[in-house]
């Protein structure tokens, strides 16, 4: 979910903020969608010539406007003064239908914890397998 909100220029304060979601371009998606995928492949974020090389842009005065675009809208975040600092944010994973590492992580442990109910469920199975067929037996 984008936390930008629109606000009327001027002295004039809003009674409700409305939620701000910016449409994107193509090559602005294709920006995230490549972000995304140099860092899944490469194991570090792309600078801004490859992401330029990647989405067809050659001037990095263009791909710096959309990547600081991008980060204003939340789509995407950067350390101050990091080269290779540019990642998705949560919005960014959402905008090019990805989970985000936090929601991967949490449906791990789900996981995890809901294969440890199954495991001890069917250990108390198996006892009580036993337990009949010794009864059966005698």
């Amino acid at each position: 979910m984008i936390t930008s909100y629109a606000v009327p220029r001027g002295d004039a304060v809003p009674a409700t903020l409305q939620p701000y979601t910016p449409k994107l371009r193509p090559r602005q998606q294709a920006i995230l969608e490549f972000v995304y995928t140099y860092t899944q492949q490469a194991g570090h974020p792309p600078s801004l010539r490859e992401i330029g090389d990647a989405v067809g842009m050659t001037s990095t005065s263009v791909i710096n406007y959309n990547v600081k675009q991008l980060i204003r809208w939340h789509f995407l975040k950067q350390a101050e003064g990091k080269s290779r600092s540019i990642l998705l944010a949560p919005a960014g994973y959402h905008a090019i239908d990805q989970a985000t590492p936090e929601e991967i992580q949490a449906d791990r442990l789900r996981l995890v914890i809901e294969n440890r109910r199954l495991i001890e469920r069917c250990q108390t199975l198996e006892a009580r397998c036993r337990e009949l067929l010794r009864s059966a037996a005698s």
